[in-house]
This record gives C-alpha cells, sequence and structure tokens, in this order.
C-alpha cells in the first residue's frame, strides 16, 4: 500500500515539474510579445472575447432582475406561499409555458439565491427581498377593493385553506 503512495507523489511530482517548466515558457513567450507591443506602441491588455462577456453579463443580470414571468409567478399566491403544483395551475392559467423541470430549477436557484425560502418539502414562501425584486406590493386603493396582496389583478380573491 505505501508502494503505491510512493509512486502516487513521485507521479504527481513530475506532473508539477512539466507544468512549471510550461509555466517559464509561457511567462517568457508573455514577456517577449509584452515587449514586441511596447516597441510598436501597442496596449498589451487583450481585450474580452465575445463568449466570456455575454456570460459575465448574463450573470450579474440574472443576480439583479427577474424575468417578467417569474416575476408574476412570484407575486401571484395570497400570503406569498405556494408549492410546485400551485406554480403549474398559473402557468396553465396565464399560458406562461413553464415546465415542471423548470420550476423545480428555478426554485433552487432562488432558495440560492434568498428570494424565496423552502418551508417544507416542496412549499415556498417568497422572502423580503423576493418581494421587492419581484415587483409584489399591496397599497391602500388595493386593500379597500378587497385585493389579496400578492394575488394577480383580474383574478378573484382566494382564501388561504381553499383547494
Amino acid at each position: 500500500m505505501s508502494d503505491q503512495i510512493l509512486l502516487k507523489l513521485q507521479s504527481k511530482q513530475r506532473d508539477h515539474k512539466k507544468l512549471l517548466k510550461k509555466l517559464e515558457v509561457l511567462d517568457t513567450e508573455i514577456r517577449t510579445l509584452n515587449e514586441v507591443c511596447d516597441l510598436l506602441d501597442m496596449p498589451t491588455k487583450t481585450p474580452e472575447t465575445p463568449k466570456e462577456k455575454t456570460k459575465v453579463n448574463v450573470s450579474q443580470r440574472r443576480e439583479r432582475v427577474l424575468s417578467e414571468k417569474w416575476a408574476t409567478v412570484l407575486s401571484s399566491f395570497p400570503n406569498n406561499t405556494f408549492d410546485y403544483n400551485d406554480i403549474q395551475d398559473l402557468s396553465d392559467l396565464l399560458g406562461l409555458d413553464i415546465s415542471r423541470n423548470t420550476t423545480r430549477s428555478q426554485m433552487k436557484t432562488y432558495v440560492h439565491r434568498g428570494l424565496v425560502e423552502s418551508i417544507a418539502q416542496g412549499v415556498f414562501k417568497l422572502t423580503e427581498s423576493g418581494k421587492k425584486i419581484a415587483g409584489v406590493k399591496q397599497n391602500a386603493e388595493d386593500a379597500k377593493r378587497g385585493h389579496v396582496f400578492g394575488q394577480p389583478f383580474g383574478l378573484p380573491p382566494t382564501s388561504a385553506g381553499e383547494d
């Protein structure tokens, strides 16, 4: 057993030496190219590739905003509490075309981002930050008309205990 470990260690040490040698060669090439750029008065900073730039921007945008579809979904339930079936039913009712797999994936993402919290297996509640990002609000006029907080306009209010 100890022989196998020593052989593995020696192999990794050889790999490490090879990588250090490659790194030295790359450092030399970069230095040389930087010197050539300096001689030609060229900038040495390389622009980002479009793929990298797009990936970063999409990720940053997704951290700040929700799609209109998901903002509608997250802001549409009484007491801001819902489960997977509620989302599927709402999707069917509003023609949002959200699959069950997408629902599960999005809820995992939103729990991770702190927009919703999982309060039971497959049951979620919109957090305060989730309410802000999804645009959930209730003003005094809505309350006077009997509009339930989180209930989409145009749908009749439901009580929390109804199925």
